[in-house]
């Protein structure tokens, strides 16, 4: 209905605009299709952001969210679908499957750039689910506080600073099976890749995954560390692979270190060997 009533719309501006402009017939029908492309983008963003105003406007802005909240996770849902038709992304995934449905988990994934969460949220909006995020994305205006009250757990990295209470946070959630959660264990993204393919992982992650007993998703993803190359000019593939699950009793009587070489090898194999069944995510 929404994406009805913007068409609409852009139709009519996008006719006043040729008609004001005084074109012959040639170049109308030309501006006018050109035009209701552009309207719809404009007036499409404008109402999504406008309706995720709306959303935010009793906020609190550093309020901590009692438990993980469905509503906050499907406006940011909408905001993704905006920024993937947008940019013209190509996203794929293979081996959704794999991911288990009737218990939460614990998400490993490589990480390639500042907008991984956003493809890797959009790939998986159907499984309750919050991200480990650092602390600056939460100081973003409209997107800080929507996923601070999603349920993200803020990660502090400057020294002397305390995220414990934080992390202890989205321990709770996990094990009281409110969400899944999403961390990335090389604490910070692979600015170099692929040389290295894979930093080194966090001993700190694994123990985390390890009290939260919950299977532990692997998952690769490929293609956003060219992200933003020529942006908004060409098509950018993007392909999510989930690869292994590893459930609980695989991995509880591994030490941290123990655990982190298993999962360090099978990222490293996943992505230098990415899928070639891929599932089309429908941008709707």
């Amino acid at each position: 209905m929404i994406k009805l009533f913007v068409l609409i719309g852009s139709f009519g501006l996008s006719t006043l605009i040729t008609l004001l402009l005084n074109f012959n017939e040639a170049w109308m029908i030309a501006v006018g299709i050109i035009g209701i492309g552009l309207a719809f983008v404009l007036l499409f963003g404008i109402m999504l952001f406008f309706i995720a105003w709306l959303f935010i406007l009793r906020l609190e802005k550093n309020e901590t969210p009692e438990k993980y909240s469905k509503v906050y996770r499907k406006v940011y849902n909408r905001y993704q679908l905006f920024l993937l038709s947008l940019f013209g992304v190509k996203l794929t995934v293979n081996g959704l499957y794999k991911v288990p449905k009737k218990t939460n988990f614990i998400l490993f994934q490589n990480h390639l750039s500042n907008v991984d969460p956003i493809f890797t949220d959009y790939v998986l909006r159907k499984f309750p689910m919050i991200f480990v995020a650092k602390e600056s994305l939460f100081k973003i205006p409209f997107f800080g506080r929507i996923i601070r009250h999603i349920g993200y757990v803020k990660v502090i990295r400057k020294s002397g600073l305390d995220d414990t209470q934080e992390m202890a946070r989205g321990l709770k959630w996990i094990q009281a099976n409110e969400c899944s959660l999403c961390v990335y264990p090389e604490g910070t993204r692979n600015k170099t890749f692929p040389n290295p393919i894979i930093l080194d992982l966090k001993e700190g992650t694994m123990s985390f995954a390890k009290k939260s007993g919950r299977p532990i998703v692997i998952s690769a993803i490929h293609g956003t560390e060219k992200i933003n190359d020529k942006l908004l000019l060409k098509v950018h593939k993007i392909q999510i692979d989930i690869l292994e699950v590893i459930p609980p009793e695989e991995y509880e009587k591994m030490s941290p270190q123990e655990l982190a070489d298993l999962v360090r090898k099978i990222l490293i194999d996943g992505i230098n060997n990415p899928s070639k069944e891929k599932e089309k995510v429908r941008l709707y």
